[in-house]
């Protein structure tokens, strides 16, 4: 038996994302578009020469700038994976107002340091 959820809730769920992505679209400026778009097409060939390269088609002498490209390519992907969470985590906050992410700064999060069990054990 599949738990489904009802076609409403489905229905709204999509419409939320739709509001999201048009958000997203006119938040971004044409230059940073065309630069996320350019950084996803460079990990994407960095991953095809790397499996290029684990095929044997590329020799030894290629490994140092491999090993440059491959650097390089994470600090590209880390750029473009933080540009579009800052840009996702403010664009919630538009929508959904302050309440509902728990990720936002200034938002407490709980964390378990132990404390109570240390509490229990004392008893």
């Amino acid at each position: 038996m599949m738990c489904e959820r009802p076609m409403s809730e489905a229905k709204n769920e999509k419409e939320r994302k739709r509001e999201f992505q048009r958000a997203l679209q006119s938040r971004m400026s044409p230059n940073l578009r065309h630069t996320l778009a350019a950084f996803d097409v460079v990990m994407v060939l960095t991953v095809l020469v790397d499996l290029v390269f684990m095929m044997g088609f590329i020799g030894d002498a290629f490994v140092q700038p491999l090993v440059v490209i491959n650097l390089v390519t994470i600090v590209i992907g880390y750029t473009s994976l933080t540009t579009k969470r800052r840009l996702g985590k403010q664009i919630s906050r538009e929508i959904l107002g302050d309440k509902g992410d728990p990720d936002s700064e200034g938002a407490e999060i709980p964390v378990d340091d132990g404390s109570e069990e240390e509490s229990e054990e004392a008893r």
